[in-house]
């Protein structure tokens, strides 16, 4: 399985290749051009570089890393998130490709549609104009392995239906994880306006604030590095080189983002349909330490006979401390319809979402509703996908920040149990990995929520 998805990314690679009409490069002056422009941070150049057909070619992790930076810092997160993941194909524990996919899969992608269940509370056509409902719910999202911990979940809640046609929602959340090695904490306050408009429109306009705050500790890691090279200039004379390197990071992230965005829903008859954009950024601060120690042999031959030896070693601490400030753009379509069975009592829904980067590239995610009996309903949803780095949540409930979703289904029963009160449970099963060549692991989310008119 990581062969064939090595293989794959390798072929994708090399289909973005450019021809070289230039004479080509060697190894080490591959290495020296992108390593000058990294450290120049001159991205643009960096990603023509990448796309010539020698360097693209090359299979090298630190050039893949480095493309992949420049890829991330341009925002083209489908090329920044192939040249991540070929990086951990070779080195698993390689902790810059992990925190890039990390943020790729987090804070950069936020979903788009999903306003019309998360946010309407449980509202009711009997509800009068100037009516406040409150709502709160809590849950934990508990793992069957060792990796994470279970994380406890609170969001609070209130919808405020100023007239007729103009509903305000509020919301804010909080969600933790308290591991051995990750400890996080995240935030959310958000605000949406819902008018009517016309008879069966429906505008919504509204923003959100996210603060995250993630610190990673005591990480160890391993790696090693063999090359071997030709000189073209010397016939027979051949360079091998081991490169032995081991350390331990730590490193705290503090993410603040900021999304604004606005939708339209128009009903014809059984079928709506609506269209969202949002626009988010983000300031992202990151510091910590790296401690390592390298080890490397380098030996000469001619032929097969070896001339030269030489060995050494060294060790350092790098002071980690970063700033960005990247931006992004989505676009959404949702269409539902109703039914014409069962006296009107299911809604079949899809769900639709662009990436950033192509906007031929899309995220469908199917649901259904169905009022079960007079008093209650059953929401259902299923969401699979691979490597899109597009991240999907569930209202203001980040499931899971990883980079892959296999499976995710969601499951919410809804009470009525008077007039003015209604009770929610939730069930999510995931099944999550955390890079494409990686290990499949499943999670459960229980949530019970809590509706009240005012």
């Amino acid at each position: 399985m990581e062969r064939s998805i090595s293989y794959k990314i390798l072929i994708i690679m090399v289909l973005t290749c450019q021809s070289v009409h230039a004479q080509e490069l060697s190894f080490k002056e591959i290495d020296r051009i992108s390593y000058e422009l990294y450290e120049q941070k001159k991205w643009e150049e960096l990603v023509q570089f990448g796309d010539r057909k020698d360097v693209c070619e090359t299979d090298y992790i630190f050039l893949h890393l480095r493309l992949g930076i420049a890829h991330f810092n341009l925002r083209n997160w489908y090329r920044s998130e192939k040249y991540f993941l070929s990086v951990l194909d070779k080195n698993d524990q390689q902790k810059t490709a992990f925190v890039y996919l990390r943020d790729i899969a987090t804070i950069l992608n936020y979903p788009l549609a999903k306003e019309k269940y998360s946010m309407t509370l449980g509202e009711s056509d009997y509800e009068r104009p100037g009516s406040v409902s409150i709502y709160a719910e809590g849950g934990v999202k508990w793992s069957f392995s060792e990796v994470e911990t279970n994380e406890p979940y609170v969001m609070a809640a209130y919808a405020h239906r100023v007239r007729a046609g103009w509903r305000v929602n509020g919301i804010l959340s909080y969600i933790s994880q308290d591991g051995e090695r990750v400890k996080y904490q995240q935030y959310e306050l958000g605000l949406i306006s819902r008018n009517a408009v016309g008879k069966t429109g429906v505008l919504s306009i509204g923003g959100r604030y996210i603060h995250k705050n993630q610190r990673t500790t005591g990480v160890n890691y391993d790696a090693s590095y063999q090359t071997s090279e030709n000189i073209p200039i010397f016939p027979g004379i051949r360079i091998d080189s081991i490169v032995d390197i081991s350390g331990k990071f730590t490193n705290e992230i503090d993410l603040s983002a900021f999304a604004v965005f606005g939708g339209f829903t128009k009903r014809i008859g059984r079928l709506s349909a609506g269209i969202n954009g949002y626009y988010h950024f983000q300031n992202r601060v990151s510091t910590g330490t790296d401690s390592y120690s390298v080890y490397w042999n380098e030996r000469i031959y001619f032929f097969d006979a070896l001339l030269l030896e030489r060995n050494g070693n060294f060790q350092n601490e790098d002071i980690i401390s970063q700033s960005e400030k990247p931006d992004q753009f989505q676009v959404g379509v949702s269409l539902s319809y109703n039914l014409p069975i069962w006296r009107d009592r299911m809604i079949i829904s899809l769900d639709g979402y662009s990436t950033p980067e192509a906007m031929e590239r899309y995220t469908l995610i199917p649901s259904l509703w169905i009022k079960t009996t007079k008093n209650s309903s059953l929401f259902l949803e299923y969401f699979q996908k691979d490597t899109d780095p597009l991240l999907f949540r569930k209202g203001a409930f980040y499931l899971n920040r990883n980079i892959r979703y296999p499976v995710r289904l969601t499951a919410i029963f809804s009470y009525n149990m008077s007039k003015n009160t209604s009770l929610f449970f939730t069930y999510i099963y995931e099944e999550k990995g955390y890079f494409s060549n990686g290990p499949t692991r499943f999670f459960n989310s229980t949530i019970i929520g809590l509706n009240l008119t005012l």
